[in-house]
């Protein structure tokens, strides 16, 4: 008893938990404010309009992961907080190029892009598509920097915060003039709200507090941390350019093919299923990066963090996921409303995928300090191609909503098994 009493109290003492819990907490407000709002909202907007939603939010995040190369996830590595900041800035910058070049694009080919995805009729939203991209990067760096400076109590009130805010938005929307133009609308103007309430804790990246030092040449440093933090854009970008392209595929085949409710169906599919990992897995991830770059930086046994972590995750999934599987359908058309039925089919088949994804998230933390980013970009093309592969053998062959998913779902899982026992082989290599 005296032992079992003496690990609890080690366990509230212990900042690595502390933080975890003050992230998750954060973050299980944010999207319980969303949860308990989209039983209203989906009565409201219906299938359709947030498939609509969806597909814009599948090019964002397609866009976003090439707009800032990466960059913003490399903030929390440096040991100074000058090379952090050239990274924000690097990331901004190379975003406001990619945005101008979006904006040329969506200027001349707009209304092609809204009809390939289901969009037409949205009142030429797909404009909002460069601002959305940069806010987004920009959002990446605020957080990064909040987690590299241990402000995990700014991220959760933000998060929080902005969910009641957006929920509300729609919400009061959706009651005199609910419409696809409405959502994207907001969904796109989201990540401005999100920086806003973080700001705050972004003064130190603002206004550096080391002004008695005086600063390079701004376009050597940037040049410098550029090339010193180079496999970021050559792995990392690549890597999660196909990794959203994976996740975007069946909504955007969807939309395009059967229709706008269809890719409604999957992606709020998408939104319930990645709740635990939105909950628990990037809470962990965020307090687990810069813990594990530590102990690989002191040669700790960091494949023992890893491999608990990761079993921790799997064992908490099983429960919610477990319950999909069973009364899936039944649960969406409860929740949801009865014309939401056909996505609890859908997030029947994806529950292997989603907890397997969950689980992973340690594992995807230790990349960069284990140096696997190039393995990690060969790993990605391998898991992209498999997952597309799966989809389109039930998408063109099968001709099967369902069976798309369900064999994208099944290639997706092996993936993440693969990628799991590839890393904690590497972190135990490397302690040696």
């Amino acid at each position: 008893m005296v032992a079992w009493q003496n690990q609890i109290l080690n366990l509230q003492k212990s900042r690595f938990i502390r933080d975890v819990a003050l992230v998750a907490g954060g973050t299980a407000g944010a999207q319980l404010i969303s949860a308990g709002f989209a039983p209203l909202l989906t009565r409201q907007y219906g299938p359709a309009a947030y498939g609509v939603l969806g597909a814009f939010l599948a090019i964002v995040a397609i866009m976003t992961n090439v707009a800032g190369m990466t960059y913003p996830i490399a903030i929390v590595l440096p040991e100074n907080d000058r090379k952090a900041r050239m990274l924000a800035l690097l990331a901004v910058a190379i975003a406001t190029l990619l945005a101008l070049l979006i904006a040329i694009v969506v200027w001349r080919l707009g209304p092609q892009v809204e009809a390939w995805i289901a969009m037409p009729g949205v009142a030429g939203l797909i404009l909002l598509l460069p601002l959305t991209v940069l806010l987004t990067t920009m959002l990446s760096v605020s957080r990064q920097w909040l987690i590299r400076r241990g402000l995990f109590k700014v991220t959760a009130a933000a998060g929080v915060a902005q969910a009641f805010v957006a929920n509300g938005v729609k919400a009061g929307i959706g009651f005199f003039a609910p419409s696809a133009s409405a959502l994207v609308a907001v969904g796109a103007l989201a990540p401005a709200l999100h920086i806003l309430f973080m700001s705050s804790g972004l003064r130190d990246l603002v206004k550096p507090r080391d002004r008695a030092h005086p600063s390079p040449n701004r376009i050597a440093g940037l040049r410098q941390v550029a090339w010193e933090y180079r496999d970021f854009p050559l792995y990392r970008a690549p890597q999660h350019l196909l990794n959203s392209f994976g996740f975007a595929v069946p909504t955007l085949l969807l939309a395009s093919t059967y229709g706008a409710s269809e890719a409604g169906f999957y992606a709020i599919t998408q939104t319930v299923m990645g709740l635990p990992s939105v909950l628990i897995g990037k809470a962990v991830g965020d307090v687990f990066y810069p813990r594990v770059t530590e102990s690989v930086r002191k040669g700790k046994p960091a494949h023992l963090e890893i491999g608990k972590a990761t079993i921790a995750l799997f064992l908490m999934g099983l429960l919610p996921f477990g319950f999909i599987v069973l009364a899936g359908p039944e649960l969406f058309s409860f929740v949801f409303g009865a014309e939401w039925q056909q996505a609890g089919h859908y997030a029947r088949w994806l529950a292997p995928f989603f907890l397997l994804n969950l689980a992973n998230k340690p594992s995807v933390a230790a990349i960069a300090p284990l140096g696997l980013q190039p393995q990690l970009l060969g790993y990605e093309v391998v898991a992209t191609t498999l997952k597309c592969a799966g989809f389109l053998v039930g998408f063109y062959w099968i001709r099967d909503d369902i069976a798309s998913v369900a064999l994208f779902s099944g290639a997706g899982a092996l993936a993440y098994v693969a990628l799991i026992a590839f890393v904690v082989s590497k972190a135990r290599k490397a302690c040696r």
